[in-house]
C-alpha cells in the first residue's frame, strides 16, 4: 500500500512538471507571435513613411518680422535720423535768432540810439532839442560838511551830514556812523530829512523809547547828536535842551527804575552787556557836576546822563561824558 501511495505521489509530481513545461512553451509561443505581429506592424509603418506626401506650397506668414528686420538699420534710416536732427537744430537756431532780433529792437526802441527817417511834418519843422539838464552831485550819505541850520549845543571839531527818508532808517544810520574812522574829539551828526533836523521826539520814536509823560514838555526841540572819538573808538551821545533843569533832573531820577528797559533799542547799537553789569544807577561827580550812570560792562559802556547848563547830556560811556562836560564848560 505504501508503494502504491508513493507511486501516486510521484505521478502527481511528474504531471505538475509537465504542465509547467507546457505552460512555458505556450507563453513562449504567444510571445513569439506577439513579436512577429509587432515586427509586421513596424514594417507596414515604414512602408507608409516611404510613400511621398503631396507637396503643399509654403506660405510665408511673417509680415511683422519684416517690420522688425534689420533692413530698418540700413544706411537710409540713419540718413533720415541725421536729417531730422539737422531740421531740429535749424528750428532752434531760427527761434534764437528771432529772440535776439526782438531783444535788439526793444533795446533800440527804449534807448533811441538810431533815429528813424523823418516824416513830412518833421521835414517842415524839426523840433528843437530839449536842453540837457546839468548834472547835479548826489548827496553823500556821510560827508564832512560845514554846519547850516540848528545851533550846535557843543563845540565840535567837525560834522557829518546824514539824511533819512523814513524814521525807521534812523537806527541803522546811527549804527553805521559808529563804524566810521574819525579824528579824535567831537564830531557833530547833522541828521535830517529834507530840511528838518532830528528832534528828541523823532529820536525816541525811531528807537521805540518809552519816556515818562511829564518829561517831554521839559525838553526842547533842539538836539545835537554827536560822536566822541578816543583811542580808535567812537562813542555815541546826545545833548538836548532842557527848559527846567531841576524838574528834568527830578523826572530823570524817577525814570531810572525802568530806564534800561525803556531805552534798550537805543543803547543796543552802542555795545553789549558784559562783565561788571549792574542793574542799579550810581552817582559820581566830575568838576562838581553830578553824573548818574548804570554800568553795562567794564569796557566803559552803560547808561550815563547828567544835567548841565540847562541841557540833558546822554551818552554811553563815562569818558565821553567827562569830555562833554569839559567841552560845554568852555563855550
Amino acid at each position: 500500500m505504501e508503494q502504491t501511495g508513493e507511486k501516486l505521489e510521484f505521478l502527481k509530481r511528474e504531471e505538475i512538471r509537465t504542465m509547467s513545461k507546457d505552460m512555458a512553451r505556450s507563453r513562449e509561443k504567444d510571445a513569439k507571435q506577439e513579436r512577429e505581429r509587432i515586427l509586421k506592424l513596424q514594417e507596414e509603418k515604414k512602408l507608409k513613411l516611404q510613400v511621398p506626401a503631396p507637396v503643399t506650397p509654403k506660405v510665408d506668414e511673417r509680415p511683422e518680422k519684416i517690420a522688425l528686420s534689420p533692413s530698418l538699420h540700413s544706411p537710409s534710416s540713419k540718413i533720415e535720423k541725421i536729417f531730422i536732427r539737422v531740421v531740429i537744430v535749424v528750428i532752434i537756431l531760427f527761434l534764437l535768432g528771432n529772440i535776439a532780433a526782438l531783444s535788439y529792437y526793444i533795446f533800440w526802441k527804449k534807448t533811441g540810439q538810431k533815429i528813424p527817417p523823418p516824416t513830412k511834418q518833421q521835414e517842415v519843422s524839426a523840433p528843437e532839442p530839449e536842453p540837457t539838464p546839468e548834472p547835479q552831485p548826489s548827496p553823500s550819505p556821510a560827508s564832512l560838511t560845514p554846519f547850516r541850520g540848528q545851533a550846535s549845543l557843543i563845540q565840535e571839531n567837525t560834522s557829518i551830514s546824514l539824511e533819512y527818508d523814513e524814521i525807521s532808517q534812523i537806527p541803522g544810520i546811527l549804527s553805521q556812523s559808529l563804524q566810521q574812522v574819525l579824528n579824535p574829539g567831537f564830531t557833530r551828526i547833522l541828521l535830517r530829512r529834507h530840511e528838518e533836523y532830528i528832534s528828541p521826539s523823532i529820536l525816541f520814536e525811531a528807537f521805540s523809547v518809552l519816556t515818562p509823560q511829564e518829561l517831554a514838555p521839559t525838553l526842547g526841540s533842539n538836539m545835537t547828536p554827536f560822536l566822541f572819538s578816543s583811542n580808535g573808538k567812537n562813542h555815541l551821545g546826545f545833548v538836548i535842551e532842557a527848559s527846567d533843569q531841576k524838574q528834568t533832573s527830578t523826572l530823570m531820577r524817577s525814570w531810572e527804575p525802568t530806564f534800561e528797559r525803556d531805552t534798550e533799542p537805543l543803547f543796543a547799537i552802542m555795545g553789549k552787556k558784559g562783565a561788571g553789569y549792574t542793574s542799579l544807577f550810581r552817582q559820581r561827580a566830575y568838576t562838581e557836576i553830578p553824573i548818574r550812570f548804570q554800568t553795562f560792562s567794564r569796557q566803559d559802556f552803560g547808561i550815563v546822563y547828567a544835567l548841565f547848563h540847562n541841557r540833558l547830556l546822554l551818552t554811553g560811556s563815562l569818558e565821553s561824558m567827562e569830555a562833554l562836560i569839559t567841552n560845554i564848560s568852555t563855550q
